[in-house]
């Protein structure tokens, strides 16, 4: 978020601060994906959007062809994901069009917020452990 506040306005496409700023962008998503395979198994891939919607339309086959209980969970569970999506991403470019590159603040804030909140839950436990074990 800073590269990109720091280097706008993106004037020229092949500029070294979009590709700076674009480069930033994958390493964070690049991050993203590695926790939902690792640290976060139990939820679905959200950074997969092709195969998503690809599960989408086999679940809305499958559940067309026989309309069990776990085909129709399977559908709204792939429903899910891709209409969190298509919202996301048109709150994200009418929030661009009006904030510029601040709209991605609106997110980031929030995030950083927890997670210093969780270091310091978790360094509070961790002080508590300490305490108690003397």
């Amino acid at each position: 978020m800073i590269a990109g506040l720091s280097f706008q306005p993106f004037t020229e496409a092949g500029d070294i601060t979009a590709a700076i700023t674009g480069g930033l962008g994958l390493i964070a998503l690049a991050i993203r994906n590695t926790a939902s395979r690792t640290v976060i198994k139990h939820m679905s891939l959200t950074v997969l959007m092709t195969g998503n919607t690809t599960q989408l339309g086999i679940g809305l086959s499958d559940y067309l062809a026989n309309r069990s209980a776990d085909n129709a969970k399977k559908l709204g569970h792939s429903t899910a994901l891709v209409m969190s999506f298509v919202i996301g991403a048109l709150l994200g470019a009418i929030l661009y069009v009006n904030l510029s590159y601040w709209a991605v603040g609106l997110f980031v804030i929030p995030v950083l917020y927890l997670s210093w909140l969780l270091c310091w839950l978790l360094l509070s436990y961790y002080l508590y452990r300490l305490s108690s074990l003397s």
